[in-house]
């Protein structure tokens, strides 16, 4: 029965990113705004529900633990194994509001909370630093939203984005359960052999909360959606910070230990590495052979986390 739950989340994973990836393109065009923006909103945001779902969870269980270790897990997984395959499948273009804009957002947000963790006498993220985090995150999205042209829309046009909004949802519906069925025999398995909580929301639950990420960057790249691709993963790692982090935060004051401090700064070196690469890279891509190096340095993070 576990192997059968893994393989069918597996299945529902990859035709719910069909879906969504395919709605989030039309979407686009019907609303006449460009593909990133979608990435970077309605797909990045609906991709990080099961984050979202495990921290609200964990911060009323006062499970501090799972609460970092799901958001700093799945951000470095975002970047390397999710960009890393999905550069793999196909070479990456990074557009330049990207470039200039959402990664350096996401490497500041990141560099903020491991200086936050570093200064804390009593080694506790409080409130106000999630209000803070929130604070920033409604500024991105407004910043998002100025950025993208209105334009009136006939009454056969928004009958077609009703129906791509359903198709959207519904493929947000078979990913978000597709990663639940994926993630529980692992989640089982894993505490059943004695695997420490930290570990366990370090790699399972951070990639099992991040597989409609996966799934749906993989689709876009196969499908030459780059913008979407890259978009859902910057948005995604943007909205696990800002505002899941942030809102867990004013729920309740979360207490770390020194390891975290440190998972945090390889979630840092992550990130910019991510914007070191792009840069320096000829047309602004993440190549293949960045997408190889991305999941090499992942490996050596997982077995990391074991040998700790």
């Amino acid at each position: 029965m576990i192997i059968f739950s893994l393989f069918a989340g597996l299945f529902l994973l990859i035709t719910g990113a069909h879906f969504l990836v395919e709605g989030g393109l039309n979407l686009a065009h019907s609303l006449k705004v460009k593909s990133l923006i979608i990435g970077l909103t309605v797909i990045a945001l609906g991709t990080s529900l099961p984050e979202l779902a495990v921290n609200i969870n964990a911060s009323v269980k006062d499970a501090d633990s799972i609460v970092l270790g799901n958001i700093i897990g799945s951000n470095i997984a975002n970047i390397l194994l999710i960009l890393g395959l999905s550069a793999l499948i196909k070479p990456l273009e990074i557009r330049k509001p990207t470039t200039k804009v959402q990664i350096p957002i996401m490497i500041v947000s990141t560099f903020a909370l491991f200086i936050f963790m570093l200064i804390s006498a009593n080694s506790s993220l409080s409130k106000w630093i999630g209000g803070l985090f929130i604070l920033v995150f409604f500024g991105f999205i407004f910043n998002l939203q100025n950025s993208q042209s209105n334009s009136s829309t006939s009454r056969e046009n928004e009958v077609r984005i009703l129906l791509l909004t359903i198709q959207i949802i519904g493929g947000l519906g078979l990913l978000i359960y597709g990663a639940v069925l994926s993630v529980e025999s692992a989640q089982i398995f894993a505490r059943s052999i004695g695997v420490s909580e930290r570990i366990i929301a370090l790699s399972i639950i951070a990639i099992g909360t991040s597989l409609p990420e996966l799934a749906t960057s993989t689709v876009a790249a196969y499908k030459h959606q780059d913008d979407i691709a890259v978009g859902n993963v910057v948005g995604s790692n943007i909205f696990n910070l800002l505002f899941i982090l942030g809102l867990s935060l004013m729920i309740q004051t979360i207490h770390f230990s020194q390891l975290e401090v440190w998972d945090v700064l390889i979630l840092l070196l992550s990130t910019s590495m991510l914007y070191v690469c792009v840069i320096t890279s000829k047309k602004r891509r993440l190549t293949r052979m960045h997408g190889v190096a991305f999941l090499g340095i992942y490996l050596l993070y997982i077995s990391y986390l074991l040998l700790v």
